[in-house]
């Protein structure tokens, strides 16, 4: 149980932050000489991965140690997030869609996010096997949280 509250809580900071840095990778790959300003979608998916992700680091009490994997995990989370925003703009107005356009669409967020997830999981369990005993305790409260909220 406490692992399902914690996956469905990581799977949620990690969409946000793998989309987020994916968007930045890619802006940088295929941008010229001058930089090219953030959309509204990307905008929206930078605030919210980096209000997690502080609000993470916080609560979480990551350490100098930690950094590195620390730095890994919130790469794809900033990663997913972009990826997330990006998916539900592309699925169009669910108010003019069929409910069959509905279904597929909503199938094909779910794919993506289960991908999403699945790219996150290395990095979180990297992070989370990096912590002592203790931490890892408060990790898992932070996250069973989380999933609380959520559910409500």
């Amino acid at each position: 149980m406490a692992s399902r509250s914690i996956a469905g809580s990581a799977a949620a900071l990690l969409v946000a932050a793998s989309v987020l840095a994916a968007s930045l990778g890619a802006s940088a790959q295929t941008a010229p000489a001058q930089t090219q300003a953030p959309s509204p979608i990307e905008k929206r998916a930078i605030a919210r991965a980096e209000a997690r992700i502080a609000e993470l680091h916080t609560k979480l009490h990551i350490t100098t140690a930690e950094q590195p994997q620390w730095d890994a995990f919130t790469a794809v989370m900033r990663e997913n997030a972009m990826h997330a925003e990006e998916s539900a703009a592309e699925r169009g107005d669910p108010g003019t869609m069929t409910a069959l356009e509905e279904m597929r669409g909503y199938t094909a967020m779910a794919a993506a996010h289960a991908a999403d997830m699945q790219k996150m999981l290395p990095a979180f369990e990297a992070l989370y096997n990096s912590m002592p005993p203790d931490q890892q305790k408060l990790t898992d409260t932070v996250f069973r949280q989380q999933e609380t909220r959520r559910r409500r």
